[in-house]
Protein backbone atom coordinates (compact mmCIF):
# COMPACT_ATOMS: atom_id res chain seq x y z
CA UNK A 1 0.00 0.00 0.00
CA UNK A 2 0.85 3.35 -0.17
CA UNK A 3 -0.20 6.20 2.26
CA UNK A 4 0.93 9.75 3.07
CA UNK A 5 3.76 9.97 5.01
CA UNK A 6 3.45 11.28 8.75
CA UNK A 7 6.10 12.94 10.89
CA UNK A 8 7.43 10.61 13.28
CA UNK A 9 7.44 13.20 15.92
CA UNK A 10 4.55 15.31 15.18
CA UNK A 11 1.94 12.83 13.29
CA UNK A 12 2.26 15.87 11.01
CA UNK A 13 1.95 15.40 7.18
CA UNK A 14 5.32 15.65 5.63
CA UNK A 15 5.97 17.97 2.70
CA UNK A 16 7.93 20.29 0.92
CA UNK A 17 6.59 21.27 -2.70
CA UNK A 18 4.23 18.44 -2.76
CA UNK A 19 3.16 15.48 0.01
CA UNK A 20 5.65 12.72 0.81
CA UNK A 21 4.45 9.48 0.21
CA UNK A 22 5.33 6.09 2.17
CA UNK A 23 4.99 2.24 1.88
CA UNK A 24 6.10 -1.17 2.55
CA UNK A 25 7.53 -2.01 5.88
CA UNK A 26 7.62 1.83 6.85
CA UNK A 27 3.93 2.30 6.27
CA UNK A 28 2.99 -0.72 8.24
CA UNK A 29 4.88 0.62 10.81
CA UNK A 30 2.92 4.55 10.51
CA UNK A 31 -0.35 1.88 10.03
CA UNK A 32 0.22 0.51 13.63
CA UNK A 33 1.75 3.38 15.23
CA UNK A 34 -1.56 5.32 14.02
CA UNK A 35 -3.59 2.37 15.59
CA UNK A 36 -2.29 2.42 18.85
CA UNK A 37 -2.30 5.92 19.37
CA UNK A 38 -6.21 5.69 18.59
CA UNK A 39 -8.45 4.34 21.24
CA UNK A 40 -10.85 1.55 20.40
CA UNK A 41 -14.30 3.52 18.96
CA UNK A 42 -12.54 6.99 19.08
CA UNK A 43 -12.28 6.54 14.77
CA UNK A 44 -15.84 7.32 13.10
CA UNK A 45 -15.22 5.19 10.03
CA UNK A 46 -14.17 2.16 12.18
CA UNK A 47 -15.14 2.21 15.50
CA UNK A 48 -13.30 -1.24 15.96
CA UNK A 49 -9.60 -0.13 14.98
CA UNK A 50 -7.76 1.23 17.86
CA UNK A 51 -6.08 -0.04 21.31
CA UNK A 52 -8.33 -0.83 24.12
CA UNK A 53 -6.82 1.92 26.50
CA UNK A 54 -8.29 0.38 29.91
CA UNK A 55 -5.02 -1.13 31.37
CA UNK A 56 -2.97 0.68 29.15
CA UNK A 57 -2.81 4.20 30.80
CA UNK A 58 -4.45 5.67 34.10
CA UNK A 59 -5.05 4.09 37.07
CA UNK A 60 -6.20 0.58 36.42
CA UNK A 61 -2.69 0.17 34.54
CA UNK A 62 -1.21 -3.38 34.46
CA UNK A 63 1.46 -4.20 32.43
CA UNK A 64 0.78 -7.92 31.80
CA UNK A 65 -2.89 -6.73 30.55
CA UNK A 66 -1.26 -3.55 28.62
CA UNK A 67 1.12 -5.82 26.73
CA UNK A 68 -1.80 -7.95 25.47
CA UNK A 69 -4.23 -4.96 24.46
CA UNK A 70 -0.98 -3.99 22.63
CA UNK A 71 -0.18 -7.19 20.65
CA UNK A 72 -4.45 -7.57 19.72
CA UNK A 73 -3.81 -4.12 18.63
CA UNK A 74 -0.84 -4.61 16.35
CA UNK A 75 -2.53 -8.12 14.89
CA UNK A 76 -5.41 -6.06 13.66
CA UNK A 77 -3.28 -5.03 11.04
CA UNK A 78 -3.62 -7.67 8.30
CA UNK A 79 0.02 -7.55 6.91
CA UNK A 80 1.28 -8.47 10.53
CA UNK A 81 2.56 -12.22 10.94
CA UNK A 82 3.44 -12.30 14.52
CA UNK A 83 4.14 -9.61 17.20
CA UNK A 84 7.46 -10.52 19.40
CA UNK A 85 8.39 -8.73 22.31
CA UNK A 86 6.39 -5.73 23.83
CA UNK A 87 8.36 -3.75 26.43
CA UNK A 88 6.47 -1.27 28.07
CA UNK A 89 8.33 1.88 30.12
CA UNK A 90 5.73 3.95 32.02
CA UNK A 91 6.86 7.22 31.92
CA UNK A 92 5.70 10.91 33.69
CA UNK A 93 1.93 12.61 33.49
CA UNK A 94 0.30 9.34 31.77
CA UNK A 95 2.78 8.64 29.40
CA UNK A 96 3.98 5.04 28.10
CA UNK A 97 6.48 4.12 25.72
CA UNK A 98 5.81 0.87 23.81
CA UNK A 99 8.88 -0.68 22.41
CA UNK A 100 7.38 -3.58 20.23
CA UNK A 101 9.03 -6.28 18.07
CA UNK A 102 6.53 -7.51 15.06
CA UNK A 103 6.93 -9.66 11.85
CA UNK A 104 5.40 -8.15 8.44
CA UNK A 105 4.34 -10.68 5.79
CA UNK A 106 6.36 -12.58 4.86
CA UNK A 107 9.20 -12.48 6.87
CA UNK A 108 10.33 -9.22 7.65
CA UNK A 109 11.47 -8.58 11.47
CA UNK A 110 10.42 -5.34 12.86
CA UNK A 111 11.41 -3.16 15.64
CA UNK A 112 9.92 0.15 16.93
CA UNK A 113 8.76 2.48 19.58
CA UNK A 114 5.95 3.98 20.25
CA UNK A 115 4.62 6.82 22.47
CA UNK A 116 1.34 6.63 24.20
CA UNK A 117 -0.66 9.16 25.88
CA UNK A 118 -3.81 9.49 28.29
Amino acid sequence: MIDLQLDQQTQDLTFDDDLHLTDGVQEVMQAVATSLRTRVGEFFADDQMGLDQEYVLGKAYNAVYAAGAISDCIMEDQRVVSVGNVELVQGPKRTLTANVSFVVDPSVPVQMEVDLYA
